[in-house]
């Protein structure tokens, strides 16, 4: 094709025909340009491809990660319902004084437990942060994911480490090893009824847990929206 072009440029040179030979010679650069906007175009087109590509793998692991907290939350939720419900159990029979049946038992063992600590997923989300930002086309989708892994499950993550760490909690455990056995039956019933301290310690426990359980419940639902946001780009891109 070049000597095929170099032939021409030289029989017009030859026929001293300079006119057609300068419409010639902008022809061939109009055409050599012309492919090189395709190769470009080509080449941005394939790049455009893997971008989505890349893009499509990513949102597949978010929504991995989210799934898997939003599980995790739905667990926590429940089990904190069940160990303040047995709290309050508890409460409500020391404050009607309540004689002591085998049914407390189970609810003494069960108050004695810590708060739940939601472990949460990054996995999706270290590999959003490792190939970039802008990997995701939707600037919305993007600001909504940095804000719940950044700030939002990070402040529930923060918020569960202090509750657990509660002087509440430090005080009813304190006061279960000296008093009852490793069933958690209290060695002296009576002696329970009449600690108000402790009490007091369960019923703050329980509202900071029900706190929590507010957080929590805040946190799953946003959680579903970012992850059918996610959902919905999938969709679009098949």
């Amino acid at each position: 094709m070049i000597n095929f072009f170099r032939k021409i440029r030289k029989q017009l040179l030859t026929q001293n025909k300079v006119s057609k030979y300068l419409l010639y010679a902008i022809g061939e650069i109009v055409l050599v340009v012309i492919g090189i906007l395709i190769a470009l175009s080509i080449n941005n087109w394939n790049e455009w491809r893997k971008d989505r590509i890349m893009e499509r793998e990513v949102l597949g692991q978010l929504s991995e990660s989210l799934t898997k907290n939003c599980e995790a939350l739905e667990d926590t939720i429940g089990a904190a319902i069940e160990l303040n419900n047995s709290r309050y159990i508890i409460t409500s029979a020391l404050a009607q004084k309540t004689p002591y049946s085998d049914s407390l038992e189970n609810h003494f063992w069960v108050a004695s437990l810590d708060f739940r600590h939601t472990t949460f997923s990054y996995s999706g989300y270290e590999i959003f942060k490792n190939e970039g930002f802008s990997v995701l086309t939707s600037s919305e989708l993007r600001v909504a994911i940095v804000n719940l892994f950044e700030s939002d499950l990070k402040r529930l993550e923060a918020n569960e480490s202090e509750v657990i760490r509660n002087i509440h909690i430090e005080e009813v455990a304190k006061f279960m090893i000296d008093n009852f056995n490793n069933r958690r039956i209290p060695n002296d019933y009576a002696l329970v009824q009449s600690n108000q301290p402790f009490s007091e310690n369960l019923k703050a426990i329980s509202e900071r847990e029900d706190w929590l359980n507010g957080q929590r419940s805040r946190l799953l639902e946003k959680c579903r929206r970012v992850l059918q946001f996610i959902k919905e780009e999938l969709e679009e891109a098949d």
